[in-house]
């Protein structure tokens, strides 16, 4: 049995639409029947004419299978009219196609059932092999729900991230593999970039950032001396660069300065110079290398050269670079050597990339204002965890140390605890980056998780930016919906709920603290001021208890709210 639907009658669908696939199981509602084989038929909340070519009764429920999705949708009937007993609606659809009836599988199709989740044979089979074993208890099952409204994949790697990340704050497993690193001689990068991610966003701690992330390649400084393109202050910069992964040498005002300092140290006009001239330096340092080769290695048993010699290799660097500076430190060698090695970097590609970024990065950080400043620690954070490490892998030639590429990269060298607590880490980080982007032709939705440490919380904070998608792709600022989940220190449990229309903005605050009313109130004046400064303007600004917050919570979930022609997801 089946009905046919014309492709042009699901146009007005929902702008948060996900297109049907073939294979996929709904349900849908008959509404009306009308003469020539005709009805009209509700899915999810969009309703539609439908070509009968099987017999259906008004107000009856009924499960579809897509078996068409292309000019024409054409939904097969599955099995007789839907019972309002969900179980026997469940063994009826497990019999008509074809798996176990355990108690298990049953439990978890009516979840599926309940929640109008759209699902397909395949979905369901993987399913109902990943509960094997299982406990089968509430969690695992919302989580293998999850993946299949997202139309992830039914593995255990994936669920296991999933796990992973919903039993254990991202925090806590920082730390607990940081504390397993003390005695791990061959891991320091790996402590220092843990350290970065637990270190609390602040004034002291945020110059360190600010050089980590101006300079994330400290072999750049080098060369900045042999293009002669440094003064004075980039020395004393450099000094504090050394503890830059630290998280509290050095006082907060003196770590400004270097920042300051690394950049005025910098000749930005002449850097823009050697980056649009690459291909000239390329070839003066190809020639000067060979030169410097076969003067210095057929020289052997002894490290230090004469004076004539020392001065003869000087001449040769200036006549090449003119501009170049610190050679009064070259007396041996060895110290040749080190140079030459410096020296060649200069011969590739990715090394002008990271001139390109040192020059992007000096002007911004010079002008950043504190928001910039947060929103900067956010887009580094994300960096730093890896998220976009893939991507990073296929597309980039020059690759930044993640925190994710450290921890696959260990797993080869480590056992024992350590490596239980690695593996734990990176489940985590695999999950984040499942749930970080969720979209549709018109609907995004974005989801961040950021250790509590760094914004001075106790707890991880939470961020969900939802909303329609602009002509061009982006997301829609004056349509949209942002959703904060905090563990403030005093205020505790917080959820602010902001939902934004025509750039108006109503805020729902959920807390159990009975003065935040009080606290609202006097904040409101200032908050409308900073909104209306960005052209926004404030509607209201409501508190609600925590115990009406379900609602938010459940929509905190990553799991995109689609209401159309489909489904409800």
């Amino acid at each position: 049995m089946s009905l046919r639907i014309s492709g042009d009658q699901q146009v007005n669908t929902s702008n948060h639409i996900a297109p049907l696939k073939k294979g996929q199981i709904i349900q849908g509602r008959v509404l009306k029947l009308f003469p020539g084989n005709k009805a009209q038929i509700q899915i999810g909340q969009h309703k539609m004419i439908a070509q009968l070519q099987a017999s259906l009764h008004a107000g009856g429920n009924y499960y579809f299978q897509v078996v068409e999705n292309d000019q024409v949708l054409e939904l097969k009937v599955l099995g007789e009219r839907s019972s309002t007993q969900v179980g026997k609606t469940a063994l009826q659809l497990l019999e008509q196609l074809g798996l176990k009836q355990t108690k298990t599988n049953m439990v978890f199709l009516q979840e599926l059932m309940r929640d109008q989740i759209p699902f397909d044979k395949s979905q369901l089979s993987q399913a109902f092999q990943l509960l094997v074993g299982k406990k089968g208890n509430q969690q695992e099952l919302s989580i293998i729900k999850e993946m299949i409204r997202n139309r992830w994949p039914i593995s255990n790697a994936v669920f296991q991230a999933l796990v992973t990340k919903d039993s254990h704050s991202l925090s806590k497993q920082l730390l607990e593999v940081f504390q397993q690193l003390p005695g791990q001689v061959n891991h320091s990068q790996l402590k220092q970039q843990i350290a970065l991610l637990l270190q609390p966003f602040s004034d002291q701690a945020y110059p360190n950032m600010q050089i980590k992330s101006m300079v994330p390649n400290r072999q750049v400084i080098p060369l900045l001396h042999i293009l002669g393109l440094t003064q004075p202050t980039i020395d004393k910069t450099n000094g504090i660069m050394s503890n830059a992964s630290a998280t509290t040498n050095g006082s907060g005002s003196a770590q400004q300065q270097a920042v300051t300092g690394l950049w005025t140290g910098i000749k930005g006009n002449r850097l823009s110079e050697v980056i649009a001239n690459k291909a000239d330096y390329i070839a003066r340092t190809e020639s000067l290398v060979s030169v410097l080769q076969d003067k210095i290695y057929p020289v052997t048993g002894k490290q230090h050269f004469g004076t004539s010699d020392i001065q003869q290799i000087k001449q040769l660097i200036k006549d090449t670079f003119p501009n170049v500076s610190h050679l009064s430190s070259l007396h041996t060698k060895s110290d040749l050597q080190r140079f030459i090695v410096n020296l060649k970097l200069l011969q590739r590609n990715e090394t002008y990339t990271q001139l390109e970024q040192l020059l992007l990065n000096g002007k911004n950080q010079t002008n950043l204002g504190s928001k910039d400043h947060f929103l900067s620690a956010i887009r580094q954070t994300i960096q730093w965890l890896g998220l976009t490490y893939e991507h990073t892998v296929a597309n980039e030639k020059v690759q930044q140390p993640t925190l994710k590429g450290m921890l696959i990269n260990m797993f080869t060298q480590n056992e024992g605890i350590l490596h239980e607590r690695a593996k734990q880490l990176l489940h985590h980080i695999n999950a984040l980056q499942l749930q970080s982007v969720q979209e549709s032709d018109n609907f995004i939705q974005a989801y961040l998780q950021v250790p509590g440490n760094k914004m001075g919380l106790k707890g991880d904070a939470e961020l969900l930016f939802e909303g329609k998608k602009t002509t061009n792709g982006e997301f829609d600022p004056d349509h949209c919906r942002i959703l904060f989940d905090l563990e403030l220190m005093y205020l505790k449990r917080t959820v602010i709920d902001m939902h934004i229309q025509n750039r108006t903005v109503a805020i729902t605050v959920f807390n159990n603290n009975k003065r935040i009313k009080e606290l609202l109130g006097s904040l409101k004046p200032s908050l409308q001021n900073g909104l209306d400064s960005l052209d926004y303007q404030l509607s209201t600004i409501i508190h609600k208890p925590l115990q009406a917050e379900k609602e938010p919570k459940e929509k905190l979930s990553v799991t995109t709210t689609y209401q159309g022609v489909d489904y409800k997801i």
